[in-house]
């Protein structure tokens, strides 16, 4: 099972690197998203589930797995409350110290459809599930 927590790390990471390629200049511009940004997106999110599954036997894996769904799930949180509350002074410089702009590139796909709340409530939501499944599969071992 290492063998291929190892190699699914591999990848994970190049789809990682490949959604910054793609969506990074996206995201600071701001407007909707093409399709391919939106594959992009939903490669992402399904690379880094069968990650999360396939590394639910890894120790380290697992808590990395862990990690990376807490800061996604504190961007997309922290990043909607932002869109919801922009004259929060609060919330923007929360934002800005604690959010390394991850939800809106490795999320910014969905604006294919969505408005940036959208996203955000979207990518909030898929990261609490992603989290979920960490801690259970943390719990498990």
């Amino acid at each position: 099972m290492k063998k291929y927590a190892n190699a699914s790390l591999v990848g994970v990471l190049a789809l990682t690197a490949l959604g910054v390629a793609c969506n990074l200049s996206g995201a600071f511009d701001g407007g909707p998203a093409s399709a391919g940004q939106l594959i992009v997106t939903l490669l992402f999110v399904l690379g880094w589930g069968a990650f999360s599954v396939i590394a639910r036997k890894t120790g380290r894996f697992r808590i990395f797995a862990l990690c990376i769904s807490a800061l996604s799930l504190l961007s997309a949180a922290l990043s909607l409350l932002c869109v919801l509350r922009p004259e929060e002074p609060t919330a923007v410089l929360v934002l800005l110290a604690v959010n390394p702009l991850y939800a809106p590139i490795f999320f910014y796909g969905l604006r294919f459809f969505a408005s940036w709340a959208g996203t955000y409530a979207i990518a909030a939501a898929l990261s609490a599930v992603w989290l979920g499944y960490c801690l259970y599969a943390l719990g498990k071992s």
